[in-house]
């Protein structure tokens, strides 16, 4: 009974700790994926893949993103790079998330995840 009691108690005090805001847009087509490494001297796009889409993203009127074409992987974060690659590869369509506490490059946001969908 106490192992349920404490289930209980730590799915209902979870969501106080986790933190997912952000713009979830869906559907989008990848029409090209570029990888930037040492950019010198500017280091602002350094160690990113950036996702370019064949539709515009159409951003929501408060959010920090504006760059409509494209957006950016941190390229430390291998497994989402791998599941870009493999999505557009497969000519897969990808839903992503940005979230508002990853950095916005030149008005191009970074992305907390990617959902590979049919």
């Amino acid at each position: 009974m106490k192992l349920i009691q404490l289930f209980i108690f730590v799915t209902s005090v979870l969501p106080l700790f986790v933190k997912a805001e952000g713009e979830l847009i869906k559907n989008l087509e990848i029409k090209f994926i570029r990888v930037v490494g040492d950019y010198s001297p500017n280091t602002t796009h350094d160690g990113t893949v950036e996702l370019h889409f064949k539709s515009p993203i159409t951003w929501g009127s408060t959010s920090t993103c504006i760059d409509p074409n494209r957006v950016i992987i941190d390229a430390k974060q291998t497994h989402l790079v791998s599941s870009a690659y493999m999505a557009y590869a497969s000519n897969m369509k990808i839903n992503i998330n940005v979230n508002t506490v990853l950095p916005v490059r030149s008005g191009i946001c970074e992305i907390a995840y990617l959902d590979v969908i049919k």
